[in-house]
């Protein structure tokens, strides 16, 4: 449709395209409202080029209409993405490059949120995601610099938005799960994260050894452990203090 859904386009992938009049753009409209992203959680893929970098359109742009801003066009270009209105245009973020972005409604106003992957950095790059919520004006981030990469995806089995979390630099996943917000972070919900087998012989080995039930509820570990940050891989990195770890049971 375009903006004003005055007009409809059928690419029937034979060049050029059709364009047909609408009679009555407000119906047409509202039937987009209802199949559109107004249900939190429904996405839509505008670009991925992050499994073909290849194929990114590094002196290109490209532009985005939905319903539910009839009054803006998305702009992305490699390294930015802009909201165009009238003759203004509004930087909302930019990335070196941004190689993918969604459309998703991660708040829970209704409204679809911008969702990409980008790369940060020159000499030490890192990936990780922005959800931008164009209504209210607000970005969310999940970044590691230097630890972890982030990337996002569409998971085919169930057509939801997901993160992986890999090392730095790496193609070694440490995780995988939907991306959500939460409190005013941007969380992965990991439910399938992967763990290798080590670690968690190693993890089950300490626990066997050390545990003792306590009457507060908890479990109380004591091990020869250097705890970093939260999310990391379960193989514990042995130092020279003793920590004591409380792990609700």
């Amino acid at each position: 449709f375009s903006f004003d859904f005055s007009e409809i386009w059928v690419d029937n992938g034979v060049k050029p395209s059709f364009s047909y009049p609408v009679t009555n753009p407000e119906t047409a409209r509202e039937l987009m409202l209802d199949f559109s992203f107004t249900h939190k959680g429904t996405v839509e893929q505008w670009f991925d080029y992050l499994d073909t970098p290849s194929e990114m359109q590094w002196d290109g742009q490209m532009e985005a209409n939905i319903p539910e801003f009839p009054d803006v066009t998305f702009r992305w270009t490699y390294g930015e993405m802009m909201a165009v209105t009238g003759n203004e245009i509004t930087s909302l973020y930019t990335g070196m490059p941004i190689w993918n972005t969604y459309f998703c409604d991660l708040t829970g106003d209704g409204l679809p949120d911008l969702c990409s992957t980008l790369s940060i950095g020159s000499g030490m790059i890192d990936n990780r995601i922005i959800v931008y919520d164009y209504a209210n004006g607000a970005s969310y981030t999940l970044e590691d610099r230097g630890n972890y990469d982030y990337t996002l995806r569409l998971n085919d089995s169930d057509g939801q938005l997901y993160a992986d979390k890999k090392l730095y630099n790496s193609e070694e996943k440490v995780s995988t799960g939907r991306l959500r917000i939460a409190n005013g972070f941007l969380k992965i919900d990991e439910q399938e994260a992967t763990a290798d087998p080590l670690d968690t012989a190693i993890s089950a080995a300490i626990l066997n050894h050390y545990a003792s039930s306590q009457p507060d509820g908890l479990i109380h570990v004591e091990s020869h452990v250097l705890l970093a940050n939260e999310g990391m891989s379960g193989t514990p990195l042995f130092g020279s203090d003793n920590h004591m770890e409380k792990i609700r049971a």
